[in-house]
């Protein structure tokens, strides 16, 4: 049996209400996570998702994901990974 991929991703900072102090500007930074994130391991063993393109923090607290944002992410990593393995 293979062992699973490597998979890096990372959706954007959302809403920061309660946090916005202590992530001062970290919103407009993580608009440019999905390419850092990219070119950090192209020459690595890992392989890339974009969740941001799948899935968006919560308007909660800005950082972590809803229960309904959980469903479509799990999806995108299986196929992802499904696809690495071949």
């Amino acid at each position: 049996m293979a062992a699973p991929p490597n998979i890096t991703s990372c959706p954007p900072l959302g809403k920061l209400d309660s946090l916005a102090d202590h992530y001062a500007g970290g919103a407009a930074k993580s608009l440019s996570f999905a390419k850092t994130f990219q070119q950090a391991v192209q020459n690595s063993s890992s392989a890339f998702l974009d969740c941001s393109q799948i899935v968006s923090s919560s308007d909660e607290d800005g950082i972590h994901f809803n229960e309904d944002q959980l469903r479509p992410l799990g999806m995108a990593m299986a196929t992802k990974a499904l696809a690495l393995l071949g």
